[in-house]
């Protein structure tokens, strides 16, 4: 429950740490800044979510609206069924039919 109470968080590592925390606070409405130069800043960006650059901190509190786009998102990315589809695909995949090795 104290997620929820959380305003603001920054990351400001440049290598991903703490994916699933920022994906809980992300659910909550919290405002992040991330690295623009790390992983999670694209796959945030690619999902729809907005997020900002430690780089132009601004403490004022996120719009109500870009909260609530943000959870959605989340939430839709992060579902039950996306999981389920996506393990589906991976384990009904044939190895050397519809997976590509590399050749050493």
């Amino acid at each position: 429950s104290w997620i929820s109470k959380i305003n603001f968080a920054v990351f400001s590592s440049s290598r991903q740490h703490g994916m699933s925390n920022m994906v809980d606070l992300l659910g909550h409405g919290c405002k992040l800044f991330l690295d623009p130069t790390v992983s999670t800043w694209t796959f945030f960006k690619r999902i729809g979510v907005e997020i900002y650059s430690v780089h132009e901190l601004d403490f004022s509190p996120i719009q109500a609206r870009s909260a609530s786009n943000n959870a959605k998102r989340i939430q839709a990315y992060f579902s039950e069924t996306r999981l389920k589809r996506d393990l589906s695909t991976i384990f009904s995949m044939t190895l050397g039919h519809d997976i590509q090795l590399e050749e050493i």
